[in-house]
């Protein structure tokens, strides 16, 4: 569908460069898109737009030309990276964007005046708006207050405050908005204050919250159980925890003070292993990629489509490998 950015539908066992991307700021992928954020604000995706999530068209304060549509045959892949948002010159509210955060189908941005974007799949109101939502044209979140951080899983995304408070809107059958009520609303997440970052799984969000500790809510984290939880501190994490990235349906990891990574979940996907000098770590549903202090990245679990980076066809490996880039050749952007 696109995902590689580079003009082809063929899958790639080692990893590419994207044509065309030389100012990228930040990066976000899901699970067929691909987004980033340029020096000047503005935001670019690629891949999936079965929703819109890959080329919708501009909100009117972004000034923009509209994406073509044809809605008879659907709207089809984006191959290459194509404009979502652009620095805009009419709304200084709107200006550019600071982060980026995208769900299966749906993604969002946080512009630097606090408000939130959304665009793509409208279907269980992750687009912060009252349905029925276009979702091939972005929309702003509205209800809400202004945030410094946003975040997005599934079907549901959440911002958090400059006071720390936190607020989720769209799916919520396992309560991953913090409480449960029924629907997609906006609201805010009852008994968290003062929180400093938030992490969202496909049906669990976690925040980290005063003395250090680390609170969820939504589904489970024991994996095998299927009940909603309410927001509470989770005792297992409560103690010297810098990072928590809860991934696929059952998984999830942890990065301690020390830079020590532990995880754990499915099997496909859980560490048997210690690695140190971990500056960051991300999670697809099957497979997780870690960042060292020495600038390398590895990966291990699901490989079906060459996520490893390995430039093998393995279907998966449990135990953790440094991905493979590739030798600039005079054809290659430079990075």
């Amino acid at each position: 569908m696109g995902q590689l950015g580079n003009g082809s539908d063929r899958a790639s066992f080692s990893p590419i460069f994207v044509p065309d991307v030389l100012d990228a700021i930040d990066i976000r992928a899901s699970r067929a898109t691909t987004c980033i954020i340029r020096r000047t604000g503005a935001v670019a995706c690629w891949g999936d737009n079965a929703y819109g999530q890959g080329s919708p068209t501009f909100d009117a304060g972004q000034t923009s030309a509209p994406t073509p549509r044809d809605d008879d045959t659907g709207e089809p892949p984006r191959f290459t990276p194509a404009p979502v948002l652009r620095v805009a010159t009419t709304n200084a509210a709107a200006a550019g964007a600071r982060s980026l955060s995208l769900g299966d189908m749906h993604g969002c941005a946080l512009l630097d005046a606090g408000a939130v974007r959304c665009w793509g799949d409208a279907s269980h109101g992750q687009l912060g708006v009252a349905a029925p939502a276009d979702g091939f044209v972005v929309q702003p979140v509205v209800g809400v207050p202004p945030f410094v951080e946003v975040a997005s899983a599934q079907f549901y995304s959440c911002g958090r405050t400059a006071d720390g408070a936190v607020w989720c809107w769209g799916a919520n059958e396992d309560a991953q908005l913090g409480t449960s009520e029924p629907g997609p609303r906006p609201r805010q997440v009852p008994g968290i204050g003062g929180a400093t970052g938030i992490q969202l799984a496909a049906n669990r969000a976690c925040a980290w919250v005063p003395g250090g500790r680390v609170a969820c809510w939504g589904d489970s984290l024991a994996c095998g159980e299927d009940h909603a939880e309410p927001p509470a501190v989770v005792p297992s994490l409560d103690t010297s925890v810098q990072f928590v990235r809860a991934a696929g349906d059952c998984f999830w990891c942890a990065l301690d003070a020390r830079r020590g990574l532990a995880c754990d979940g499915d099997e496909i996907a859980k560490v048997h292993f210690d690695m140190a000098n971990v500056s960051s770590v991300a999670a697809g549903i099957l497979h997780a990629c870690a960042l060292r202090s020495d600038g390398s990245v590895w990966c291990w679990g699901g490989n079906p489509d060459g996520e490893l980076g390995r430039k093998t066809v393995k279907d998966r490996d449990p135990e953790p490998a440094v991905v493979l880039w590739p030798s600039p050749s005079p054809e290659d952007p430079v990075p």
